[in-house]
């Protein structure tokens, strides 16, 4: 029997270090690497990313270089500026007026990132009241290498719902029937909970398509000091 291998609609699990041309590392899901780096986020949680190939949930050049990847397998990409972030784009350099930076009580420098209307862009200048502000994706123009390593290729939809299950940190268990879902978990009211539970439902619903139906079936645990007297 051959070894199974990533091909579109594959759900994978990877690891990578994302580098410039230069070598230097501007992303990874490996906290060893983002240590070395000086990117660590004590925020981040670092671990293997569960990705579903086709669904351009990666650029297109990293997509495109794991096809055909078997399980274990370690490879070096390159991904050319067209397949990656794209080109920079000279009309998405605006000038805004330094008031409006003043009105949101911020003092604008060149280098710092700034949102405004919505979209996260990098102060170019400022000069004569003017703020030049960038909204390219700070990657756009550039070609990017990627160490990429395939932790896992789950194959079927027990495995796939148990890597998910895992990966939100859930607490039950689950019943695959047919395309129906059933899911028992131990639940509380946190925010962290509710959090959890979400994700767990839209990876579900974007990454494993033979799943049609959720019925998701909750316990909660009720202290003896939330009881009404």
């Amino acid at each position: 029997m051959s070894e199974p291998i990533v091909e579109k609609n594959s759900l994978i699990k990877i690891d990578y270090v994302g580098m410039l041309e230069d070598g230097s590392v501007f992303d990874t899901t490996i906290e060893e690497e983002a240590k070395k780096a000086n990117i660590y986020d004590e925020n981040v949680e670092y671990k293997p990313q569960l990705v579903l190939v086709g669904k351009k949930q990666m650029i297109e050049g990293l997509e495109e270089g794991i096809l055909g990847m078997k399980e274990n397998e370690e490879k070096e990409i390159f991904v050319a500026y067209e397949k990656g972030f794209g080109k920079r784009d000279a009309t998405l350099f605006r000038i805004i007026p330094l008031s409006k930076f003043k009105e949101e009580k911020i003092n604008p420098v060149p280098g710092m990132v700034v949102n405004i209307d919505g979209n996260d862009g990098i102060i170019q200048s400022i000069s004569g009241g003017r703020v030049i502000v960038d909204f390219n994706h700070p990657l756009a123009g550039k070609n990017l290498r990627y160490r990429v390593k395939v932790i896992k290729i789950l194959k079927d939809t027990n495995e796939k719902i148990s890597a998910i299950f895992e990966d939100c940190k859930l607490i039950g268990n689950f019943e695959i029937e047919n395309s129906n879902l059933k899911v028992n978990v131990k639940a509380d009211l946190s925010e962290e909970y509710l959090k959890r539970k979400i994700n767990f439902l839209n990876i579900v619903k974007n990454l494993v398509e033979e799943i049609k139906t959720i019925n998701f079936n909750e316990e909660y645990k009720i202290k003896e000091n939330e009881k009404k007297e």
